[in-house]
C-alpha cells in the first residue's frame, strides 16, 4: 500500500508523533510506503527519511468555521500534495484535522482511516465522521468514549497501542550505574522517575507532594524530565533542585537511559488517558510503575506483575506505594518478570499486523471519491 499521513511536526512532542514515526518504520518494512504532510521540520525527520517516506511541509491543518476561507486556502498546497501521491488509503492521526484528511480523500478519491488517539473534544463528532469507513481506537476505553460521542460503533476498531520492544531494552545494575553516572544522579539513592508533559493535569503536583511527604532526604532523589508548562509547578522543582533532591531535565526522545536510572515509574496522571504509553515504556525496560486508574491505564497495567493501579490524586496513596517499593526487595524480580510479560502482551509485530490489517481493509472498500461531511468544503 501507499499511505499518506501527517505529523503535528517531525519532533517527538508527544505519543502520537512517536507513534507516527514508529509505524512509519515497522510498515515499511513490512513492504508499504509513505508519504507524510507535516507542520514543522525535527529532529524525526532523519528517521523518516531512513525508511523511505516522502515529506511535505510546513503543511496547515487546522480548521475553524469562523476562518474558513483562511484555513482552506492554507491547506490546499498540503492537500494538493497529498492527493498528489496516488495514495491507496489516508491515514490521519488527529480527528481534530479531520476537513484536512476529509480534503485529501475526497481530492485523491481514496479512502479515509481515521486514527483516535485522544478522547474527544469537537462538538462535530458525526459531522466530521461521515463517510469514514473506518477508525482505528487505542484502547477500550477510547472505543466506547468515542462511540459515545456519536461514532457509528460498527465502525471503530480497537488496535491497542504498542511501542517496539527492542527499543526498551531491559535495565540490569550494570545499567542503572551506567545511567545514573551518564545523568549525574546520586549513584545509590532509590530513585523515582517522572516523565513527559510536567504539569498539574499529569499528575506533577501528587508526584512533588507525595515525595515531599515521603521524607527519604538524601536515601532518595526524583528525576522529572520533560517541558514544564506550570508556574507552581516550576517554583516547587527548583526548589527541590536547589535543596538536592530532586533533578530535572529537558524532555528527550530516547527515554531510555531515563528508565534504566530509576527504580520505579510515577504516572499519577488525572487526564482520561488514551493508552499509557509511559507505563509500558516502564515495564518493557523492567521498571515496576505507580500509576493512577483513570483512562485506558487500567487495560494497560490488568495482569502486570510489576503495575500498581492508584486513585487519582491520592497523595498518601502514593506516598505508601513509594515507601513499599523502596523498602521492598519484591519488586526487581517482578519487574523482571513484566518485562517478559509485556513483550507477550503488548507485541508490536502482532500490533503491526492489525493496524496494516485495518488500513488494507478501507483500501478494499474501494477506490472511488470518499465523500466528505456536509457542509464543508474542499480546498482542490
Amino acid at each position: 500500500m501507499r499511505i499518506v499521513t501527517q505529523s503535528n511536526a517531525l519532533h517527538p512532542l508527544g505519543g502520537v508523533e512517536l507513534c507516527t514515526v514508529q509505524w512509519t518504520q515497522g510498515l515499511s518494512a513490512r513492504g508499504h510506503t509513505f508519504a507524510v504532510a507535516h507542520t514543522a521540520d525535527g529532529a524525526q525527520r532523519a528517521d523518516f527519511t531512513a525508511a523511505g517516506a516522502s515529506l511535505h511541509g510546513s503543511a496547515h491543518f487546522s480548521f475553524d468555521p469562523r476562518t474558513a476561507p483562511r484555513d482552506l486556502w492554507r491547506m490546499a498546497p498540503s492537500v494538493r500534495w497529498a492527493a498528489g501521491q496516488d495514495p491507496d488509503v489516508v491515514w490521519l492521526q488527529r480527528f481534530e484535522h479531520s476537513v484536512w484528511g476529509h480534503a485529501v480523500a475526497a481530492a485523491a478519491r481514496r479512502p479515509l482511516v481515521v486514527h483516535l488517539h485522544q478522547a474527544p473534544e469537537s462538538g462535530h463528532v458525526r459531522l466530521l465522521g461521515r463517510g469514514v469507513p473506518v477508525f482505528v481506537a487505542t484502547s477500550e476505553f477510547m472505543r466506547r468514549r468515542w462511540a459515545s460521542a456519536g461514532l457509528p460503533p460498527e465502525r471503530i476498531r480497537t488496535v491497542r497501542n504498542a511501542v517496539p520492544a527492542h527499543e526498551y531494552p531491559v535495565g540490569g545494575e550494570a545499567e542503572r550505574r551506567a545511567a545514573r553516572a551518564a545523568l549525574g544522579l546520586p549513584p545509590g539513592a532509590f530513585t523515582a522517575l517522572h516523565y513527559g508533559r510536567l504539569w498539574p493535569p499529569k499528575g506533577t503536583g501528587v508526584v512533588l507532594e507525595a515525595w515531599r511527604r515521603l521524607g527519604l532526604g538524601a536515601e532518595g532523589h526524583l528525576l522529572l524530565v520533560g517541558q514544564v508548562d506550570d508556574p507552581q509547578v516550576a517554583a516547587e522543582i527548583a526548589r527541590g533542585q536547589q535543596e538536592g533532591w530532586c533533578t530535572w531535565l529537558p524532555g528527550r526522545a530516547d527515554v531510555v537511559p531515563l528508565l534504566h536510572a530509576c527504580d520505579v515509574v510515577l504516572f499519577p496522571t488525572l487526564l482520561p488517558e488514551a493508552f499509557g504509553r509511559v507505563a509500558l515504556e516502564a515495564l518493557l525496560t523492567a521498571r515496576p510503575v505507580l500509576a493512577s486508574a483513570v483512562g485506558a491505564v487500567p487495560e494497560v497495567l490488568r495482569g502486570s506483575p510489576a503495575g500498581r493501579l492508584l486513585p487519582p490524586g491520592d497523595v498518601e496513596a502514593l506516598v505508601e506505594a513509594l515507601r513499599t517499593t523502596a523498602t521492598s526487595a519484591a519488586p526487581a524480580r517482578l519487574a523482571r518478570e513484566a518485562a517478559d510479560w509485556a513483550r507477550r502482551e503488548f507485541s508490536y509485530e502482532r500490533h503491526l499486523e492489525e493496524v496494516e490489517d485495518a488500513l488494507r481493509g478501507a483500501a478494499r472498500a474501494g477506490r472511488g471519491r470518499a465523500p466528505a461531511p456536509a457542509g464543508t468544503l474542499s480546498p482542490v
